[in-house]
Formats: C-alpha cells, structure tokens, sequence
C-alpha cells in the first residue's frame, strides 16, 4: 500500500459501501495486510483479494459502485498480470476525494506467484468493523512476505505482523514454511519473541531472498509480458497543458491536487509535438504532466486521452478539474470497453 496524504473527503464512507457492495455482489472477498485503522481512516490504498474466477467482473463491477456513490471510475493501472490499482474520484466541498482500491485474484509480486488467492480466502473471518478479512495467520504470512519482498518493514509493521501471527502461530508457521521453508523459523522466532533485530539490519539479503524462493513459471512470464506492452501502448499518465494563465503556485497547486490519481507528477517546459511524443515513455510510468504552452482555443483532449489541452479560462475558474475527471473516466472506460462509456464530447471539451 502506498501512503497517500491526509484528506477523507468522504472516503472512509465510500470504503465501507464498497465492503458492502462486494458482499452483494456474491464474489469471495478480503481485505488484506494492516486494516487495523479502516473503520475510521483511510491511509492509503485499500488491498482486497478475490476470487480470481470473478476478476473479469471486477472492471464492470467498479463502474457500477463508483456511479452509485457520486464518483467515477478514473483509473485502472493493471500492476501485475492478475492485479489492479483502481482510482476512483469525486469532488466534493472541499477538494477532490480519492479511493484507491487494489485488487488481485492470486497474489503476484513482479510476475512471480506467491501466495494463491484460495488460501487468504479460506476461513476468512468478518472484522469488528464489518469488512472481511483474511484469518490472522494467513494475514500475517501475506503482509509480511509482502513487506519483506519490498525492503520495507519497521518496528511498528513487525508489531503488527506479530499480533496477527500469533493469535494463529501453528497457521502462520506451516504456510511460511510452505512459502519459504528455509526461512520460515526465523520468522516464526521473531514474531513470537518480538526481537526482529536480525531481519531490520539486513533488510535487502532479506528482499533477495524471498524473491529468489518465487521463480515465475511460462505462463506467468507470459502474462506479465503482455501486462507490460498494455502499459506501454496505453499509457495512464496524462499530459495537461495550459494555454494562459499559468503561475509556478497555481501549477504546483493542480498537481498537489491530482497527485493521487498518479504514480508521479512533473512540470514540463513548453514544447511541440515532438516534444510531446519524447514524453511518452514517461507517460507509460503513470506520470501526470503540467505544460505551459501557447493559447489554446478551446479545451480539448487527443484521440487517446493520452493529452488534455485546458483553456485559460478553464484554468483560472477551476473547471479543470472538472475536465480532468471527466477525461479520465472517459479514457479508462474506453480502455476497460465498459458500456457505460460517458460521451466523447463533454460540456464543450473538444477532441482532436
């Protein structure tokens, strides 16, 4: 999960009738990794596991929830070949919500499989807080592959990694040693004792290591080259350039603002066409870009969505925004083929 920054804008609200939503919906489901604050705040994206028979619903599914609850559906940057990191967005009195919802059938990380989607759902339990969740053993080996295969744990992660490991010790040791047999004591040892010292100060041999224990297979391979060339040939980065009126606050601003809707975000100097195609490695990488440029006559997005050019007055009124939402759900929409695609030409925004 990454942590975004604070800001509910009606969040918490829109996470528990997504819970709701998948209950209805009959399609096996858990939140996965540290939930314990998510009756209250949402610190980052929200991790649910599904039944992968059910993945092809989920795209129509999300649309369908995001228009119940005064969203829309923004973005679908697929991270793994059986994995995606789903933007939904409102606007509200104050600012601009976001629910990040990343969900996977099968837990890959980096085209390699590690833990199958049949074993987090298996004796799932109902939180305290009515969302479901894996039991804790299960969490607690899932959370704590993940964190060490990224190189990222500290002492408040282990203390909650441990609490869950050991209200179901004998669980949580026989699914590391399936995982990672020859590292599956160590890690039984530290969470029952609490001393993680070891596994913190060699944190990268500890990342290699797991890794290395997950090797992907033909098909893995197979799909997670597919899932890279979709990236390339549709990127979900977006460049936005404004004909007038720019000021450095007012940029920085707009990019504070969309940031999480992105994996980056940058300012470009003002260039042609050809500037605009050098950029498109960056904007396969998820990065939102705000250009200054000349005049533009009438707001107006590429063929592809790939491109937003905001008329001044769209930019000093603050309809942009409005433009960006409407864009982007047009873009992931027409990626994802949902029916329910909003119409190409929106309140004046031209294409071309």
């Amino acid at each position: 999960m990454a942590t975004h920054p604070s800001g509910d804008h009606g969040a918490v609200q829109r996470a528990h009738a997504l819970f709701s939503f998948f209950d209805r919906s009959g399609i096996p489901w858990a939140v996965v990794g540290d939930s314990s604050d998510l009756d209250h705040a949402i610190r980052s994206d929200v991790d649910i596991v599904i039944d992968p028979g059910s993945l092809g619903r989920v795209p129509g599914l999300m649309d369908e929830f995001a228009r119940s609850c005064g969203a829309r559906l923004i973005q679908a940057l697929r991270h793994e070949a059986v994995a995606c990191y789903y933007v939904l967005a409102w606007r509200s009195d104050d600012g601009i919500g976001f629910l990040h919802p990343d969900i996977c059938g099968d837990w890959w990380r980096g085209g390699r499989p590690f833990i199958d989607a049949g074993t987090m759902l298996d004796q799932r339990i109902r939180d305290d807080a009515g969302f479901m969740r894996p039991s804790p053993g299960r969490n607690a080996v899932y959370y704590l592959l993940k964190r060490l295969s990224k190189g990222a744990l500290d002492p408040a992660r282990c203390a909650f990694i441990a609490r869950e490991w050991n209200a179901e010790p004998d669980i949580a040791h026989s699914l590391a040693t399936r995982c990672v047999p020859e590292r599956a004591d160590a890690l039984h040892q530290a969470c029952l004792t609490g001393d993680w010292s070891a596994i913190l100060a060699d944190l990268p041999a500890w990342s290699r290591a797991i890794d290395g224990g997950f090797a992907p297979g033909l098909s893995e391979r197979s799909g997670d080259l597919t899932r890279r060339v979709g990236r390339v040939l549709h990127p979900t980065g977006l460049l936005v350039d404004v004909g007038g009126g720019f000021t450095a606050d007012a940029g920085a601003a707009f990019l504070a603002r969309w940031s999480r809707a992105f994996r980056r975000t940058r300012v470009a100097p003002a260039g042609g066409a050809t500037a605009a195609l050098r950029m498109w490695p960056t904007l396969a990488r998820s990065t939102l870009i705000l250009r200054p440029t000349t005049m533009v006559a009438q707001s107006r997005r590429s063929w592809n969505g790939t491109r937003l050019a905001v008329h001044a007055g769209a930019w000093s009124d603050g309809s942009v925004d409005q433009l960006m939402l409407e864009t982007l759900a047009w873009r992931v929409h027409a990626l994802l083929g949902i029916a329910s695609a909003p119409s190409a030409v929106i309140a004046g925004l031209g294409v071309g």
